[in-house]
């Protein structure tokens, strides 16, 4: 397709029988490993084996750029790939904080409903024992001021007598009168 970033870019084909398979590949990862640079300064008088040497020096040196560019391609695909997982996964870390912070915001919103029925529920207790212990306060001073009353009344029906005591004496002396 010829954008870096399809990691299913054909890179190497090789075609083999399925029993060589394996010798097949042993054997080429161990040519493509192997460097051979064989100049022997000595028999340089035998032109024709320097010029033998040269060549395969040439084809080995041609080899390896040729390494070196595959190298250079699976690297670039491989990191490329790596970069697509990266944001990928970068996306799916956004999408999951996204989630996080909705359920954050439910706990939330639970925990400051579970404060505020547990406020009001002890504001409720407070009251009670408040309104209870007034009203306590409030029917005893009630009781109290009703005895001092009772106790008022009591003593200030002893003027009555002393005036009827009067009254009947002013009454005989006039019938005797």
């Amino acid at each position: 397709t010829g954008a870096l970033a399809d990691n299913h870019d054909i890179i190497e084909f090789l075609v083999t029988k399925p029993d060589m398979l394996e010798t097949t590949v042993r054997n080429r990862e161990e040519e493509e490993s192997r460097l051979s640079v064989s100049v022997d300064l000595e028999a340089a008088g035998d032109q024709e084996q320097l010029v033998r040497s040269v060549v395969q020096l040439a084809h080995d040196t041609k080899e390896l750029q040729n390494q070196l560019k595959k190298l250079k391609k699976d690297l670039e695909h491989k990191l490329e790939s790596l970069g697509g997982s990266l944001r990928a996964t970068i996306s799916k870390l956004k999408a999951e904080e996204d989630k996080s912070e909705a359920r954050i915001d439910v706990l939330e919103a639970k925990s400051k409903a579970i404060v505020e029925d547990s406020m009001r529920d002890r504001l409720a207790d407070v009251e009670r024992k408040l309104t209870g212990g007034v009203e306590m306060r409030l029917e005893n001073l009630e009781k109290r001021v009703n005895a001092k009353v009772e106790s008022v009344e009591f003593q200030g029906g002893g003027w009555k007598w002393p005036f009827v005591f009067f009254a009947i004496l002013v009454a005989v002396a006039l019938a005797y009168n």
